[in-house]
């Protein structure tokens, strides 16, 4: 009979007080019913409460490693328990992800990974390797999304400002999703990544403050990366900006703008229709509508979308659209309002996504 350490109170027993899986002894087992943080199942846990992998997910890992330490004998190493479930963690992340390569990390190849490819990287790298990948995950979340859960209106009336509005915030989520990353991001030190928790959504200005604090402390290598990259970072503030345009020749990139856009001006009609139908509801905007088009409001709006076409940037002709229109009268807001050219509003009032489409891109195309 053999005998083995348990990895949660490390008091070494025979072989026959642990668990089916072999990790863990009887005494430190529970038995809960949790959801598999990998495959999201439910299942009656048999380890201790920092383990939420089920049975079946937890033996494909294992599968995984062990073809891993069969090809590889000779290189196969011992990790404390903290650095052997962080590697895991990323092995698991990469799987799912299919991931290829990460900024920072590039000397590691993601598309064939394994515990051997990770073992000289430190706790801390691993840690900020495995945030790398989790923000990772949340974008492709974000990419099965195509709209926002938003709880059904009880009674039968409906505010089509909310529907407006639901719709500019995933055009905003969209446009910032499908923005590139900026240069400078990419070129952030790995020291200062794990110094400033918030490295990726801070402000270049933040950034570069925080970083000057950090190389008055930090000495050898690390403050040699964060001197150059603060003279780098200061180039870009200190310089005019220069604002992005699209480039024209990204067909992609220019068509994914123009149907945001244009769906952004039609599909709140269409479902503010859709769901008088079906709720028998009254159309209704909120107190700070008015029911004048002064000049005013109509100055704000084109201020508001500068003072061009909302889809195509053309500065000639300009008109105001209503994104829902109102039976009951003419109701102005601000949010229901949009700055379109002649050419653009023609091809919105057909309510056709598919026809506007065409147009608009020409548009587009000769005015951006």
């Amino acid at each position: 009979m053999g005998k083995q350490r348990c990895l949660n109170c490390y008091v070494i027993k025979d072989t026959q007080y642990f668990s089916l899986d072999r990790r863990y002894c009887d005494g430190c087992v529970r038995g809960t019913t949790v959801n598999c943080t990998r495959c999201g199942s439910p299942f009656e846990s048999t380890t201790p409460p920092k383990n939420t992998i089920c049975q079946k997910c937890l033996n494909q890992i294992n599968s995984i490693n062990t073809k891993i330490i069969k090809k590889n004998p000779v290189n196969k190493i011992k990790t404390s328990g903290v650095k052997d479930t962080l590697m895991n963690e990323v092995i698991e992340l990469v799987l799912e992800l299919e991931i290829e390569e990460i900024p920072g990390f590039e000397d590691i190849n993601f598309t064939d990974i394994s515990v051997f490819q990770l073992r000289n990287l430190s706790k801390d790298d691993l840690s900020l390797l495995l945030d790398n990948l989790y923000e990772i995950q949340d974008a492709y979340s974000m990419e099965d999304i195509e709209e926002e859960d938003i709880e059904e209106v009880e009674t039968d009336f409906i505010d089509a400002l909310d529907i407006i509005r639901k719709y500019k915030k995933l055009l905003d989520v969209k446009m910032e999703k499908n923005k590139p990353v900026e240069k400078w991001r990419l070129n952030i030190p790995k020291y200062i990544k794990v110094k400033v928790k918030n490295w990726r959504s801070e402000s270049i200005h933040s950034i570069y403050e925080k970083s000057k604090v950090l190389m008055t402390t930090s000495t050898g290598q690390n403050k040699e990366e964060i001197m150059d990259f603060v003279c780098d970072l200061s180039e870009i503030i200190f310089e005019e900006p220069v604002k992005e345009k699209i480039p024209l020749e990204d067909k992609g990139r220019v068509e994914d703008w123009v149907l945001s856009h244009i769906e952004m001006t039609i599909l709140p009609q269409l479902e503010a229709i859709d769901r008088l139908e079906n709720n028998h509801g009254i159309l209704i905007f909120d107190d700070s509508c008015t029911n004048d088009l002064t000049q005013a409001l109509i100055e704000e709006v084109h201020e508001r979308d500068g003072r061009h076409c909302f889809i195509c940037h053309d500065r000639n002709n300009l008109k105001l659209h209503q994104i829902i229109t109102y039976e009951s009268g003419k109701t102005y807001h601000k949010d229901n309002l949009v700055t379109l050219c002649n050419s653009c509003k023609n091809a919105i009032i057909t309510r056709s996504v598919n026809k506007a489409f065409t147009q608009c891109l020409r548009n587009f195309y000769e005015n951006y």
